[in-house]
């Protein structure tokens, strides 16, 4: 971030909390890597009080990807507000949750977010945390487009996610049903007459041996005999 940005930041944080000092105004952290995907496992040991950072952050995405958002890292001169992007419907929402250990995320956290939504033009704020929002920090989001996660919501939104199970019968359905789709739209070829090269018509034995099998059938029956397996 340049220092001309920078410092527009931080009188933008300033106007909505005059307290601060400038130097509150939190420095750029390492750019983070997107988790893996992965399903909620069937035990216990997913509870949200038992994860880890990593964990943490695969809940996140995976909360947001089932809610029909696609999700982006933030460019490198972006504002540490923010540790998310979502992008739906050609809008974009910052999503932070960098203090979502805390027992209690106060209003310096959630003015961060604000300000960084201000600076780039972005409509929508949303921030995590598995403990709790103080009254200052709630006060602040009325009437603002922001909303806050705590930790009981969020441990709703996780146990609404899909267990391991539960995605991979869905996997096995819908490669079942592509399946399915994939043979029903592939049209079967007629094939020529090996003999005179005209179309064939498919017909059905009606006696000897192969009574009730289909067959191809030369079109210029019976002036040609040409047949053809099916």
């Amino acid at each position: 971030m340049t220092n001309k940005k920078k410092s527009l930041l931080k009188k933008m944080l300033n106007s909505v909390f005059p307290w601060l000092k400038s130097s509150d105004v939190p420095s750029k952290q390492k750019k983070k890597t997107r988790p893996s995907a992965k399903a909620v496992s069937d035990t216990a040991s997913d509870s949200p009080k038992n994860i880890n950072s990593s964990e943490f952050e695969d809940f996140v995405y995976r909360i947001f990807i089932q809610r029909g958002y696609s999700i982006t890292e933030k460019s490198d001169d972006a504002y540490d507000g923010a540790d998310l992007v979502l992008q739906r419907n050609d809008e974009s929402t910052y999503v932070q949750y960098k203090d979502w250990q805390e027992q209690q995320v106060d209003v310096t956290a959630i003015g961060e977010l604000y300000v960084a939504m201000e600076f780039a033009g972005v409509k929508h704020g949303i921030a995590i945390t598995m403990g709790e929002f103080t009254a200052e920090a709630l006060d602040f989001s009325l009437g603002k487009s922001l909303m806050l996660i705590n930790g009981t919501d969020l441990s709703l939104m996780i146990e609404a996610l899909p267990s391991a199970s539960e995605v991979e019968a869905e996997k096995k359905s819908e490669e079942s049903t592509e399946a399915a789709t994939d043979k029903q739209e592939m049209p079967e070829l007629e094939p020529l007459c090996p003999i005179c090269s005209q179309k064939m018509i498919k017909r059905t034995a009606k006696k000897g041996k192969n009574a009730g099998n289909t067959f191809w059938g030369c079109s210029k029956f019976p002036g040609c005999r040409g047949v053809v397996s099916s």
